[in-house]
């Protein structure tokens, strides 16, 4: 995965990048809020882990713009102020999760390790569900339903215009 950190404190987002790079992704790192916005236009990102507390920026704005360039992209938001940024506040603004600082590496890892897992499970499920349209064979048999689908009111009409078409063709 490319993760993007952002945070205005480099050493900081130095840190974090590490700790992400050490578990095998690829970091970028950003210290202001136009840098995100720099980085975002540049690479194809799939997650952004942004302290809310940059000094450029209202971190809840930040995710906005963030989630309004890369709608899919997960945020990970990180504050020393979670009494500002109640999760609900956090969760509406596009962010996936909240981490209040200080916090345990460990903990950046988990939810980052957890949003791994969830988007390898949505490729694969968009797979199998590709997959599974490609081999579907064409019904000729619903093409009576299809063009009354078009027409009907109800799902009951529908089903009963279907069986009388069957019955005719039988």
């Amino acid at each position: 995965m490319h993760i993007l950190v952002a945070d205005d404190e480099p050493p900081i987002a130095e840190l974090l990048a590490s700790v992400c790079a050490r578990a095998g992704h690829r970091v970028s790192t950003a210290t202001s809020a136009a840098g995100v916005v720099d980085c975002l236009r540049a690479h194809q990102l799939d997650l952004l882990v942004v302290d809310l507390d940059m000094a450029d920026t209202g971190g809840l704005e930040l995710i906005r713009q963030a989630r309004h360039m890369a709608s899919e992209l997960p945020v990970i938001a990180m504050t020393m102020h979670p009494a500002a940024y109640p999760p609900e506040d956090v969760a509406a603004a596009g962010g996936a999760d909240l981490l209040s600082k200080p916090f345990g590496m460990d903990q950046l890892g988990i939810r980052v390790a957890l949003i791994e897992e969830r988007r390898r499970y949505v490729t694969d499920l968009a797979a199998r569900a590709r997959d599974a349209r490609a081999s579907l064979p064409e019904a000729p048999v619903l093409a009576p339903a299809a063009a009354a689908a078009g027409r009907s009111r109800s799902p009951i009409l529908l089903f009963e215009r279907f069986r009388e078409r069957r019955r005719g063709a039988a």
